[in-house]
């Protein structure tokens, strides 16, 4: 029960940062790394610039990613690693 409140606190700050406007601000996505049974993820114009994470969700059907600083080369390795995820990216070069 302490490891479930304690990802929640993770997602909760997770959640906070994205209303912070500061556009150098690096969203870390890694707290949610226990919950790769989604299908479906929406992390849209978050500041995310680091996906590995995203490598083992391979349950999701959709995945939103527009808007982050994540490169093409990251995108096109993600789709590899997740064939049959729709992934909507259109993205901000870093």
């Amino acid at each position: 029960m302490e490891l479930f409140r304690n990802i929640l606190r993770d997602i909760t700050m997770l959640i906070s940062a994205d209303r912070i406007s500061n556009r150098e601000l690096r969203i870390n996505i890694a707290p949610i790394a226990g919950f790769t049974n989604l299908i479906r993820l929406h992390l849209s114009d978050n500041q995310i610039n680091d996906i590995d994470v995203l490598n083992e969700f391979v349950d999701l059907i959709s995945l939103w990613l527009d808007g982050n600083p994540i490169s093409e080369e990251q995108i096109a390795e993600l789709k590899t690693k997740l064939p049959n995820t729709d992934i909507q990216s259109s993205t901000n070069d870093k």
